[in-house]
């Protein structure tokens, strides 16, 4: 039971007996960003577990101990009511979370609520106000104090060792060697579950398996402007760069909060990313970002607070912006075009080829083919250029219309479809015959 009604939990990687009760875990629970709180209310708890979809789930204290109410679902319940997952579904490592106190420090320091002497160090002002009370911090305070105990020590956690000489037939019977330099080589995401009697899924059950896998990191941050966009209005614009390709690609979005919207466009387009790099920028760290790097299967890092020189994408927009600005000072084309041209430098940076990649471009490095520029030695940006009409009235409108080329359109048609943005409606068009032409 939650406070929104029944749901079902998928619970993975649990010791399930089969019989009796079942032992949770809160330390499990807590490293899938969950909020265990199982303190008694008569003491001050809440007697709750808090999911990380926001699901609140009610805990009763007996005998003083903390129980979680659970019955088996129908069938009807299984396929109708919400599934939430509150457990990962890789092999579990409780030494993830292992810390040492290290006592031949001063450790007692790193706590700030150990009260002290009562008659050393004041605890009211000469007002008669208290001098330690508890400021609240950000939402996201369970997540940055988990990332932070997670992150505060370096592990080695060894690889659970499988028994290849078992997993040869699943190979064609081909040498433990080769299998487990396969399963070294590989992931293995998904985990197959039998129940009884056998259901229908809805939906993947292990979305990190239907996507493209990219195999570096991503750095991402947002590029503000003081001018709405031409096309959308868009008055932001998020930045996604490859650290190992460069590969960088812009999103247009009107309000950061659609940053989760930019993450998604982003997988689908390139593929998932091994590691997310951002800043401590709340959008770039919230419940419905960790839930889509939760599914995918993405690793994250955050810079230091007031250190966002630690994220490699700021020095990416600086690159792309200071380009952009020598564009549009060249052209003469309008503000409002900032984002059409972001876009344009974007697309132009990924087939450049660069030094620290050994000559080669972006895109070769990131999908191992090497690109074609020929849609790139037609038009610069801003020219003047006519394109073809194709209900045209005759004779006043005649066959070609005026406009502007402001980039390519790699997602529309074949392979030489151009951006051009009208004259009179100063909208985007999408147009694959496209001349030169003078201004009269």
């Amino acid at each position: 039971m939650s406070q929104n009604g029944p749901i079902i939990l998928i619970m993975n990687q649990y010791a399930y007996l089969g019989k009796g009760r079942t032992i949770h875990s809160s330390a499990q629970l807590e490293h899938y960003h969950n909020h265990v709180e199982d303190r008694a209310c008569t003491v001050g708890g809440n007697q709750r577990i808090v999911t990380l979809d926001d699901y609140i789930i009610p805990l009763h204290i007996r005998q003083g101990l903390p129980y979680m109410d659970m019955r088996y679902p129908t069938n009807e319940e299984f396929e109708s009511l919400s599934h939430v997952v509150i457990t990962s579904d890789v092999d579990w490592d409780p030494s993830v979370l292992d810390n040492e106190i290290d006592l031949s420090v001063e450790w007692s320091s790193n706590f700030l609520d150990i009260p002290g002497h009562p008659y050393v160090e004041p605890r009211f002002d000469n007002n008669g106000q208290y001098l330690h009370r508890h400021v609240a911090s950000c939402s996201s305070l369970r997540e940055g104090a988990l990332d932070r105990l997670i992150q505060c020590k370096q592990h080695n956690i060894a690889r659970n060792e499988h028994d290849y000489e078992a997993l040869r037939p699943c190979f064609g019977w081909i040498s433990a060697d080769t299998v487990r330099k396969t399963l070294m080589a590989t992931t293995q995401y998904a985990r197959e579950v039998h129940n009884a009697p056998l259901r229908k899924h809805y939906k993947s059950r292990f979305p990190a398996l239907n996507v493209h896998r990219r195999n570096e990191s991503v750095a991402t941050d947002t590029i503000w402007s003081d001018t709405p966009a031409v096309d959308n209005g868009a008055k932001f614009a998020q930045l996604f760069v490859g650290r190992r390709s460069l590969v960088t690609d812009v999103y247009p979005m009107k309000t950061d909060k659609e940053f989760v919207n930019a993450l998604e466009d982003h997988i689908r387009y390139r593929g998932a990313m091994d590691k997310l790099i951002s800043d401590r920028a709340q959008v770039e760290i919230s419940k419905k970002v960790t839930d889509i790097r939760r599914a995918y299967n993405i690793d994250q890092w955050q810079s230091e607070p007031n250190h966002q020189h630690q994220n490699f994408a700021e020095r990416r927009i600086a690159t792309i912006e200071a380009n952009t600005n020598n564009i549009l000072n060249h052209t003469g084309a309008p503000d409002f075009t900032w984002l059409l041209c972001v876009s344009y430098v974007c697309y132009v940076f990924n087939h450049l080829a660069h030094e620290s990649l050994n000559n080669r471009t972006p895109l070769e490095v990131l999908t191992g083919s090497t690109p074609d520029i020929s849609v790139l030695l037609q038009f610069h940006f801003w020219e003047p250029v006519y394109y073809r009409l194709d209900d045209a009235t005759f004779p006043s409108d005649g066959t070609e219309q005026r406009g502007r080329f402001v980039g390519i359109a790699d997602s529309v048609g074949d392979a030489l479809i151009y951006k051009i943005l009208n004259d009179g409606t100063n909208k985007i068009l999408y147009r694959s015959s496209v001349r030169w032409g003078e201004w009269s």
